[in-house]
């Protein structure tokens, strides 16, 4: 969802100085309905079995056979539309697409997924190998998961290779070449994920979180003023289960806000579930958040100073954490089956809010500025490269997630 939510939030950015074109999503069709963008039909790659793959470590999903229909139709759709430039967010064959079509390409990225990412991605604990992180000097065991990351990274690129050398297109050497754009955003904040010799072509614009209306006045009346308020999220890519053990009676002073439950399997008296929360409307009553770590939902905790303790359900959210307790922002909890020891953790965390840590974080994410930081790459790169001193004919410009 999260990156979903960032392509919307950079359509509206400029949406008064060029035609947008969203791919449509089932999932996300009243997302798009309610920001008042047109939706194309596209085949997207089925995002609820990357999830599933990803949880085990599992790139099978990306073969030829299942990248090949969603390649040909972002083909056929860059043909039919001709934008003035695409936008991607983490899609894989976009790269390919574009250049068949000769379209340019401006990509959403995440700071992690950068060939210029300063820190070591920690090897997932879905991974057979992470058993001996703890067995090898610290050092030794980051540089051999550096050097088995490029292979797998050269393993995973395996069907892209395919098509490139079947189109006659020029050659990459990794998957992370394929997630480059003409340009590249990333769209996060430089101290949670560092970057090294950023060549001119990458911008660091910010981070972005969905900004939603309303106020929440109900909820909010519901939260006594005597109870700390814990505030959980699952997103779209967390495990609802993993937090059952918020039920547990020795949770009974915190008042426990639920957004996400959408089946309401979290319940207990000091339990308030809803299918959806506009975070935003109440983390100025929340002193701590409980989530699965995913990008959007930690960049609405930090933005409010919100310490973020994750409940992880895949790698990427792994490498969050990882940042996240690296900068004493919060911490990863393991132990989910022991009530009494994820209160311990959450203990420690419980009254941080604003800390030194947090503030110096906080005071510099703007979605606001994210988004003018957009529009101006916009106008100084897609505008003038693409028109020159032509004027604007109303080519469109396709949003894609």
């Amino acid at each position: 969802m999260s990156h979903y939510l960032r392509c919307l939030q950079l359509a509206d950015a400029i949406r008064d100085i060029v035609d947008i074109r969203l791919v449509a999503s089932k999932r996300y069709a009243s997302l798009i309905a309610d920001c008042r963008f047109t939706a194309v039909d596209c085949p997207a790659i089925d995002a609820q079995r990357v999830m599933a793959c990803a949880k085990r470590f599992d790139f099978s999903w990306l073969n030829e056979r299942d990248l090949e229909p969603v390649l040909a139709g972002q083909v056929d759709l860059l043909s039919r539309q001709r934008p003035v430039a695409v936008i991607g967010d983490t899609v894989p064959t976009l790269k390919i697409a574009a250049e068949m079509t000769h379209t340019r390409y401006l990509s959403l990225m995440n700071g992690y997924m950068t060939k210029y990412y300063r820190d070591v991605r920690r090897i997932p604990r879905a991974h057979p190998a992470a058993k001996y992180s703890e067995k090898l000097p610290p050092k030794l065991f980051d540089k051999l998961v550096t050097v088995g990351e490029r292979a797998a990274f050269r393993l995973i690129h395996k069907p892209f290779r395919a098509f490139r050398k079947r189109f006659r297109l020029r050659q990459m050497g990794s998957y992370l070449d394929e997630l480059e754009g003409d340009l590249n955003l990333i769209c996060d904040h430089p101290n949670l994920f560092p970057q090294q010799g950023l060549p001119d072509h990458y911008r660091l614009i910010g981070p972005l979180y969905h900004e939603a209306e309303g106020t929440e006045a109900t909820l909010l009346a519901r939260l006594s003023p005597e109870k700390p308020v814990v505030l959980v999220s699952v997103g779209s890519s967390g495990e609802i289960e993993k937090f059952r053990f918020l039920q547990d009676l020795c949770f009974s002073d915190l008042s426990i806000v639920v957004s996400g439950d959408t089946a309401g399997e979290l319940r207990g008296d000091h339990i308030v579930s809803r299918p959806f929360i506009n975070h935003c409307a109440i983390m100025d009553r929340v002193q701590l958040m409980l989530c699965h770590g995913g990008n959007g939902t930690l960049y609405q905790a930090l933005a409010a100073g919100v310490p973020v303790i994750g409940v992880t359900s895949i790698f990427e959210q792994e490498w969050n954490m990882q940042r996240i307790a690296a900068l004493n922002l919060g911490a990863e909890l393991l132990a989910t089956g022991d009530p009494k020891k994820a209160r311990q953790l959450m203990d420690e965390w419980l009254w941080r809010k604003n800390s030194p840590d947090h503030q110096a974080i906080r005071d510099q994410i703007s979605v606001a500025l994210t988004k003018q930081r957009f529009r101006d790459v916009w106008q100084t790169w897609v505008m003038n490269t693409a028109f020159g001193s032509k004027k604007n004919d109303g080519s469109s410009l396709s949003l894609l997630q």
